[in-house]
């Protein structure tokens, strides 16, 4: 199971590779919705693999950012143990 830092850690490197989430006030124009979907997307696929690799479970067709992250810190898991 990951750690609420490792969840932090996992959350905070997405931020970074897909951009900031919109704050409120950035979250406005033509192109809000389609980067509020993706963050939207990215941020469930996230949650939705870190359950999935709790539970030993395969973490199939989610977005290859995030399982490159979870992989990542599933070998850091594996390597403190």
């Amino acid at each position: 199971m990951f750690s609420q830092e490792e969840v932090d850690a996992m959350i905070n490197e997405l931020r970074q590779q897909c951009g900031a989430d919109p704050a409120p006030g950035h979250s406005h124009g033509p192109l809000a919705p389609l980067y509020t979907s993706e963050w939207e997307h990215v941020i469930r696929d996230a949650y939705v693999g870190m359950a999935h690799a709790d539970a030993g479970v395969a973490l199939g067709d989610l977005d290859p950012r995030v399982i490159a992250i979870i992989e990542k810190y599933q070998k850091q898991s594996v390597q403190k143990a």
